[in-house]
């Protein structure tokens, strides 16, 4: 008899993702430091979203015709949840870089150029397929 693979026992557990965001960052063989990422649950990129969510207001009425997510505050906390290492919420981290929270500890750490590195990276991974061809097709016009 077949084994189901997609029963919750059978599913294979994603690999960490590293990615070197700058050589200023060393681990004690003066080796370039990776962060590691994992890939989050649809459960907790959803309450994510949900956190996001900002008041639609009409500028003529002023009153609040709907709601929708702010991409780029939700594209910074996927991030701080996917980061596994370094681990953003030691305190002793947040301390040395005049942080209060995972947040604004990872803003605090990273420069423009390491933070746009992390986040082409991080999001090379959760590019829908669609947006890959798209992506290859503009590359193979700029060739």
């Amino acid at each position: 008899m077949a084994t189901n693979p997609y029963l919750k026992q059978n599913k294979k557990p994603r690999k960490p993702i590293e990615i070197i965001v700058s050589d200023n960052f060393v681990d004690e063989d003066g080796n370039p430091a990776p962060f590691v990422l994992r890939i989050i649950t649809s459960e907790e990129a959803d309450a994510l979203a949900e956190s996001c969510m900002e008041p639609v207001i009409d500028p003529h009425t002023r009153k609040k015709i709907g709601s929708e997510v702010n991409q780029k505050r939700l594209q910074h906390e996927l991030l701080v949840k996917s980061i596994v290492k370094p681990d953003l919420e030691n305190k002793e981290m947040q301390e040395s870089w005049g942080a209060r929270n995972a947040s604004e500890l990872l803003t605090n750490m990273l420069d423009m150029l390491e933070k746009q590195t992390l986040l082409t990276e991080f999001d090379k991974y959760f590019k829908t397929s669609d947006e890959k061809s798209i992506d290859a097709e503009k590359e193979t016009k700029n060739a």
